[in-house]
């Protein structure tokens, strides 16, 4: 009876420390550690990347899978180059070009051209009266320009010092007979024959007989012409067809 307890009791503590060696062993028998990593890194010119990283670890220890996921996320920076412009390349030189300065030019400028003075306008006169008599006939003759006619004609007269000698200056529409004194000619008789002149009350060559007895009150008649004082108006019918101003 006491050898059957004794043979269990060493078989219990055999198979004790079998279970404890075994035990050991078990744990002993390091865990297989499995390692994934999974990276996946994508990049796109115009967007964000994002980089992501996966690790699972198997334990046979615990029967357990743990998978833990690291996300990190990039700003990716887009830089545009700047818009630069071609340069220009310099043009060739031309032929013979040395990139010299050119001589300036020496040449004698042309003299500017001499303007010649112009004459100042002529006073125009067109309008006569017994005022004009006795004046230097220079004055008149500047104004009316050179006279298509100059001479002398044999008269009686009261006045001058060269005798019976009247100077003549004629222009086509209007006549001056001139005497002298002191070396002065001076206007003794005017006669107009045509043109645009006219006595101081617009009477002229074509004027009617009403129009000088309406402008010269003192009109008379002397046949078929008419005088007013120093005035005469040569008739042609009705009509005037010269004008004699006479001293």
């Amino acid at each position: 009876m006491n050898f059957k307890l004794t043979a269990i009791c060493a078989a219990a503590v055999l198979c004790a420390a079998s279970a404890v060696s075994c035990g050991k062993d078990k744990d002993s028998s390091s865990s297989d550690v499995i390692l994934d990593i999974n990276t996946t890194t994508s990049t796109e010119a115009t967007s964000e990347s994002e980089e992501a990283t996966t690790v699972t670890t198997t334990g046979k220890k615990d029967d357990k899978k743990t998978t833990t996921t690291t996300a990190k996320k990039e700003e990716t920076v887009t830089t545009k180059a700047a818009d630069t412009e071609p340069e220009t390349a310099a043009p060739d030189p031309e032929p013979g070009d040395n990139n010299e300065p050119e001589d300036p030019d020496v040449s004698t400028p042309d003299p500017d051209p001499v303007e010649t003075p112009t004459e100042a306008p002529k006073p125009q006169k067109t309008t006569f009266s017994a005022g004009d008599l006795d004046q230097p006939v220079d004055n008149f003759l500047a104004a009316l320009g050179t006279p298509s006619y100059t001479g002398q004609a044999e008269a009686c007269i009261p006045k001058g010092d060269a005798g019976d000698v009247l100077f003549v200056y004629e222009y086509p529409d209007i006549k001056f007979e001139c005497y002298s004194s002191g070396g002065t000619k001076y206007v003794y008789n005017i006669y107009i024959k045509g043109g645009n002149y006219s006595t101081d009350k617009g009477i002229k060559v074509g004027s009617s007989r009403n129009d000088v007895t309406a402008a010269y009150s003192d009109a008379m008649t002397f046949g078929s012409d008419i005088s007013s004082g120093e005035l005469y108006f040569v008739m042609s019918g009705d009509t005037v067809s010269e004008i004699q101003i006479n001293s």
